[in-house]
């Protein structure tokens, strides 16, 4: 036997065949070459050439892996990385199954293991994810690898509202919050509405001779960009929401018709006042009144239920002595008839199982020598209520003299 496979073949009685020690494989070598020379007892020998094709056949995958394994907080539908089959069939294709404790919350398109749509991770509620996915491949071959994502926050901005007919106004103060950035950092903007905001000196701002008109847009979407020196990259998108305010006036009318009545005197201290929070066209209607027009009265203890069936759903109500500032720590929170609850677990409850509970009520005792104004607001959707004024408790005048 001679040729360049030679060395890959033998001949034991009579029959050809690949050494013990030899396979051969298709996507290394798809044909082999020999001479196969017979001679007789005479010394007469005769030369035949041939050439054999490798059969190709299907190879299991070997290797399955995901581009990350980090879930951002808060992020409905997010993309977590790129799923990759290592295969030896080259340009093999595969289908995608999902299993174990988590998968419901799971979904793969294109490739790409995202949560599903109407999904977002609550690092509170639940800081890690386990599932298992199972790849196969055209010929029924398969693989599968068992992954535990983490729940991160790696942006945190400090507010997510601000008040129009200000050019240039602060937003807030940028940050990271995941570990694994270095701190060398640059932002970056994008989105829909980008081309109006700016970062400067780690605050997200409008530009300066932009301001915002609540009655002709009402929020603002995009998308912030932090990238380090290492490689680590982060994409958070964001709702901002604009405050109502007061407008100057445009003009001045006179009507001879008489003046109305004066309000009624707000009440007494020491209530205790239920409200129905309903939602209507973006705004929080308080008692079927835009919130903005409704009165707290210092002393009353206001009990704010959040129906699910008045389009609440999604819309955690909060209430902050600043604009866009944080939640009031005095605020109580009960759902189901139950109290105790932390305000992360009321919004989370209420965006993700509203249907279930369907309770949902906020509780404050208006304190006295408080804050004149407060803010109520969504922190878990584009829902504003505006300035809501503070009053003492009405004293009836004293009876006239006899």
């Amino acid at each position: 036997m001679s040729g360049k496979d030679a060395d890959k073949f033998e001949i034991v009685d009579g029959q050809l065949k690949l050494k013990n020690s030899v396979s051969l494989n298709y996507e290394e070598i798809t044909s082999v070459e020999i001479t196969i020379t017979t001679t007789d007892s005479t010394g007469n020998s005769f030369a035949k050439d041939f050439i054999f094709a490798v059969a190709n056949v299907n190879e299991s995958p070997t290797a399955l892996s995901l581009s990350s394994l980090r879930i951002e907080d808060q992020t409905a539908g997010y993309i977590v990385g790129q799923l990759t089959v290592t295969d030896e069939d080259v340009g093999d294709s595969f289908t995608y199954t999902l299993s174990g404790d988590d998968a419901e919350n799971f979904e793969i398109v294109n490739g790409q293991l995202k949560l599903k749509d109407e999904v977002s991770a609550n690092f509170e509620v639940k800081d890690s994810y386990s599932l298992t996915i199972t790849a196969t491949d055209s010929g029924g071959e398969t693989i599968a690898s068992t992954f535990t994502l983490n729940v991160v926050s790696t942006i945190d901005l400090s507010s997510l509202s601000f008040s129009e007919n200000q050019e240039g106004v602060v937003i807030g103060n940028l940050s990271v919050t995941d570990d694994s950035f270095t701190s060398n950092i640059n932002y970056s903007l994008s989105g829909e509405h980008a081309e109006f905001f700016e970062i400067v000196n780690g605050q997200l701002k409008l530009k300066e001779g932009v301001s915002a008109n609540f009655e002709s847009q009402n929020t603002y979407n995009i998308a912030i960009t932090v990238a380090d020196d290492v490689g680590s990259e982060a994409t958070i998108n964001f709702t901002l929401s604009v405050t109502d305010a007061a407008d100057a006036p445009t003009g001045v009318s006179i009507s001879q018709a008489p003046p109305p009545p004066p309000p009624p005197p707000p009440g007494g201290e020491d209530e205790t006042i239920t409200v129905v929070v309903s939602v209507v066209d973006g705004q929080f209607y308080f008692n079927d009144e835009l919130a903005s027009d409704f009165i707290l009265i210092e002393g009353n203890t206001y009990i704010f239920q959040q129906n699910t069936d008045d389009g609440n759903e999604g819309n955690a109500l909060a209430i902050s002595t600043t604009d866009g500032g944080l939640s009031l720590e005095e605020l109580s929170y009960v759902i189901g008839g139950n109290a105790g609850y932390t305000q992360a677990t009321y919004e989370y409850y209420l965006s993700s199982f509203a249907s279930y509970f369907g309770s949902f009520e906020i509780h404050y005792t208006v304190p006295e020598d408080g804050a004149d104004v407060l803010y109520f607001f969504s922190n878990t959707s584009e829902v504003t209520g505006g300035a809501v004024s503070v009053q003492g408790a009405y004293t009836p005048p004293p009876p006239p003299p006899p």
